[in-house]
């Protein structure tokens, strides 16, 4: 094109004569796409937000977060969801099954175990609901 030069946002286009960039194009690239930008996250590892980034908590300061939820209880709707969120293909075990070791180290666990009368009963109605 006559009296054109090519844009300095290195996007390949013609900008108008008298004119550095095409009309939406700046020095940090095409506006919009981020070309020619450095990215937020350039030279961090992982994902971390706000003041705790980069740091390591004190036993201290982790031993004050959990006395800080003692005591608060989840609200039955809250329950009902995080039941549905894990039940079915979401289980992460869904499809899986215990290795004959893994199996046989439960069962070594357990033998000589005595149930109490409340889990004997307890076990009972589940298989009569089932």
């Amino acid at each position: 094109m006559k009296g054109s030069q090519l844009c300095e946002c290195k996007c390949g286009g013609y900008a108008k004569p008298g004119r550095k960039f095409i009309l939406g194009h700046n020095n940090k690239g095409i506006k919009g796409l981020g070309i020619g930008r450095i990215p937020w996250n350039k030279g961090l590892k992982g994902f971390s937000s706000g003041w705790l980034k980069g740091k390591k908590q004190t036993p201290e300061h982790i031993a004050k977060r959990v006395a800080k939820q003692i005591g608060s209880k989840r609200s039955e709707s809250t329950k009902g969801k995080m039941s549905v969120s894990k039940k079915g293909e979401k289980n992460p075990f869904y499809n899986k099954h215990h290795i004959q070791e893994t199996k046989e180290k439960i069962s070594v666990k357990n033998k000589g175990r005595k149930q109490s009368d409340e889990e004997r009963n307890r076990r009972s109605i589940s298989q009569k609901i089932v």
